[in-house]
């Protein structure tokens, strides 16, 4: 796990959108942006249209949802954020999960609660497990996200 990773951010909100606003008509979409590093200091990058817009700027939109990675990866190489769907294998059976970061109870140990990251499984919402299974599994992917993938979006309301 590269630490760098765990320092990057992605943010879920709604922005101007160039495609389809005219001079009269101002349209605005639901976007994913990226945090990226530059010279000038860190900017969140709409990933389709590059409009930069500084992230201690990022508060003043409404309902923006700001999501932190897990600094892990998944077997495409493709970093894991909170609020995605993976699907793991293991040697006798499968789960999808979303990914989330709080205050959960892990099903190996009910006793108490643990803060950080956790993967709730799709299946029944009540099993969490501890996001270091994830290094036990034979394969992780990630399926998508709970705001981009249409199958996944009930999921923001759990």
């Amino acid at each position: 796990m590269n630490k760098r990773d765990l320092c990057r951010f992605r943010a879920w909100l709604e922005a101007y959108d160039n495609d389809k606003s005219t001079e009269k008509n101002i349209v605005t979409t639901k976007q994913m942006f990226h945090a990226v590093e530059s010279a000038d200091g860190t900017t969140l990058l709409d990933r389709n249209i590059g409009c930069p817009i500084p992230f201690n700027q990022i508060f003043y939109y409404q309902n923006a949802v700001v999501m932190q990675c897990s600094g892990l990866k998944d077997n495409n190489v493709k970093l894991i954020y909170e609020s995605d769907v993976v699907e793991l294998e293991f040697d006798t059976f499968s789960i999808k999960a979303v990914i989330r970061c709080g205050f959960y109870t892990d099903v190996n140990n009910s006793c108490f609660k643990s803060f950080g990251w956790y993967m709730q499984e799709l299946q029944g919402f009540k099993e969490c497990w501890n996001i270091g299974r994830i290094f036990t599994a034979n394969k992780v992917v990630i399926l998508g996200n709970i705001y981009e993938t249409e199958e996944f979006k009930y999921l923001q309301t759990i």
